[in-house]
């Protein structure tokens, strides 16, 4: 049995948990424990549970292997938070002596030029119209009349697996215990919460904080009256495999990161990419500069479907069983949504990219995320009668860049 004073479980990947525990060790000396502990589950699924694992996982837990991020256009406050936390990246990478931010830059592309005329009052950065587009990118296809923004600095992609590695390594550092396991069981026992891993060791602790993700409330970790109400959309990516030779040219002109918005009255050729039923006015694709993955093939990362579903919206009688249907491409509903998905992606390609070829072995891959009810971010005590239980999600696929300074923020409400 281990007794700490603040215990952090991963319930996924997230970005905050680590770096809220690099924030909170400056300070768990003055507790009697003297020390956190973290927990992290095994790369399969929902507490180590193949079922809720994609069958088309081919690059360990993340497949997608990259998450874009850039300082937002929103509201005020989040472009501060945004700004802190990426600019604190490189220390964490010097630190850490690993590397996970890719500062590649962010063009948003639009019909709009008062979308434009936003992005460069909110973030700054530089102004192109559709022939300053064509000279820059010669490579990409936007018909018909678009105007870009580029956000050069500050913005790009995070390698995900490895941002956490990163801070799992400041972790250690401090004197954080690092416990590989998924946590099982949460018990009251006083003052104080007994905690299990993987059915076996127990971590005692005056305090948990949650790192949450899509799969928490099906865990059933967290008391019922105390989850946070947020509701899971399942997600589809497409990974589309290139040649390396035609990958090195396309970095080599500087690619970045691109968000093409457009609506179905868009009088270009994208109209051919939003022809499908259910298409809302106003949809967006991403797609990232080719990435070399863990197979040693280089593919090009797009997303951001239309056809991305609600899960509670899905055939099957609970969460869980839709959650896992999703993931494992069972069900008609679930076999028609992700075919509607890959056509729709690789037709946004073949349109973006006229004269790059696509090679055999892209693939699908399903995902789930969480969005907060209030679209708000979930970072403080959860509601309970029994103090001690703190949450962080960043929801609504704002985690990556603000999740070094939600982390920060988080640590100090817990300490209070």
């Amino acid at each position: 049995m281990l007794e700490v004073e603040t215990f952090t479980q991963f319930t996924q990947f997230s970005c905050a948990g680590g770096s809220l525990l690099n924030s909170y060790r400056k300070y768990a000396a003055n507790y009697k424990a003297g020390h956190a502990c973290l927990t992290l589950p095994p790369d399969k699924g929902l507490g180590g549970d193949l079922r809720y694992s994609s069958r088309r996982r081919r690059h360990g837990r993340n497949s997608s292997c990259g998450s874009p991020l850039a300082v937002p256009r929103t509201l005020l406050d989040e472009q501060k938070e945004s700004i802190r936390s990426i600019s604190a990246y490189r220390d964490v990478e010097q630190e850490s002596g690993v590397r996970f931010f890719h500062e590649v830059g962010l063009l948003t592309v639009s019909s709009c030029a008062e979308e434009t005329e936003r992005g460069l009052r909110s973030a700054g950065g530089e102004r192109f119209e559709a022939q300053e587009l064509k000279r820059r990118w010669p490579f990409m296809t936007f018909s018909g009349e678009v105007y870009a923004h580029l956000q050069a600095t500050g913005a790009g992609w995070i390698d995900p697996r490895e941002h956490v590695r990163a801070h799992l390594n400041l972790s250690r550092s401090r004197g954080v215990d690092i416990v590989e396991g998924a946590a099982t069981k949460l018990e009251r026992e006083g003052e104080l919460w007994s905690v299990e891993v993987d059915h076996a060791e127990y971590v005692v602790t005056k305090k948990v904080v949650f790192a949450l993700g899509a799969f928490t409330n099906l865990s059933g970790l967290i008391p019922k009256e105390s989850s946070p109400e947020y509701d899971m959309w399942g997600k589809a990516v497409f990974h589309a495999r290139i040649a390396e030779d035609e990958a090195t040219a396309l970095l080599s002109a500087g690619m970045p990161v691109v968000m093409w918005k457009f609506s179905p009255s868009d009088n270009t050729s994208a109209n051919s990419l939003v022809s499908y039923e259910g298409h809302k006015k106003g949809s967006y694709v991403y797609f990232f500069p080719p990435i070399r993955y863990s197979d040693g093939n280089w593919y090009i990362k797009i997303g951001h479907s239309p056809f991305d579903p609600l899960i509670g919206q899905l055939n099957g009688e609970t969460e869980t069983d839709k959650l896992r249907k999703w993931m494992q491409t069972e069900g008609d509903d679930v076999v028609d949504l992700q075919k509607q998905s890959e056509s729709f992606f690789k037709s946004t390609l073949q349109t973006l990219f006229p004269d790059t070829t696509f090679l055999e072995g892209g693939y699908l891959s399903p995902c789930v995320t969480s969005r907060s009810r209030t679209g708000e971010v979930i970072l403080d005590a959860l509601p309970s009668e029994l103090k001690g239980l703190y949450a962080c999600s960043g929801c609504n696929g704002a985690g990556a860049q603000f999740a070094h300074e939600w982390g920060r923020q988080l640590s100090n409400i817990a300490q209070q």
